[in-house]
Order: structure tokens, then C-alpha cells, then sequence
């Protein structure tokens, strides 16, 4: 997997692509539609508009939400190994993971994630 880094004024942004196939995207993407029809799925949080899910994605045992997850572990045990990141040294990992969905006219207002040593996106369709 190659990563690539950018460094963003202070903050360094880290991409890559995931190795997914359109048949896995959409599966992915029917599921996250799927679990925004239920209620007890829905967050308000930075959204205005659209559709926020709960924060325990990563609980979830879709077969599509499963391999994201590993893929987004093994970056984060190739940040962990990394000599760079000495953050991760002196910091507990947790992760916690939720879907939004936005549609025209809908967005996410500007925020950060508190003290959280690594924030990432996942695009399943743009």
C-alpha cells in the first residue's frame, strides 16, 4: 500500500486508496443507506442536513464495514511503527467511526476532533 504525506500548515495529511472495487463500494454505500432508514442509527452532530450515524460503525459486522476497518487498521499499526510518530507512543489509539451522508445542499460545519491523535475520511461515493 503506498502512503503518501502533505504537509497542510501545521497539520500533516496522510492519502492513500483503498483497494475496493465499484461492486464492494456500492454494497458498502447500500448498507450505510440501509442503516440511515433507522433512527436509532442518527447523531446530530456536525451535520447540517444530511445524515450523521452513531459512533460505533466499527461494531458493525457488514462483511463490506469489516474490511474497511482492517484496512484502516493496518494504517494505523504502519503509523504506529513509524519512528516519526512519537505521538503515538505517549497516547492511547481508540477508534471510533461513523458514516455521514450529504446530499446537495447539505454539509459538515467546520470542527475538530478534540485530542485525538489521527482524524480520517473514508469516501465511499462522491
Amino acid at each position: 500500500m503506498q502512503i503518501a504525506s502533505t504537509s497542510l500548515w501545521s497539520t500533516k495529511v496522510l492519502h492513500t486508496e483503498l483497494p475496493f472495487d465499484e461492486d464492494f463500494l456500492e454494497k458498502l454505500s447500500q448498507f450505510i443507506i440501509s442503516m440511515s432508514e433507522d433512527d436509532e442509527n442518527t447523531v446530530k452532530a456536525s451535520n447540517v442536513g444530511g445524515w450523521h450515524s452513531t459512533y460505533d460503525l466499527a461494531q458493525n459486522q457488514n462483511e463490506q464495514n469489516i474490511e474497511v476497518h482492517k484496512k484502516v487498521n493496518e494504517i494505523i499499526t504502519w503509523l504506529y511503527s513509524n519512528k516519526e510518530s512519537s505521538y503515538f507512543e505517549k497516547n492511547r489509539l481508540i477508534m471510533q467511526s461513523w458514516a455521514n451522508i450529504n446530499f446537495d445542499g447539505t454539509y459538515q460545519v467546520y470542527h475538530n476532533h478534540g485530542d485525538w491523535a489521527l482524524s480520517a475520511v473514508f469516501y465511499v461515493r462522491v
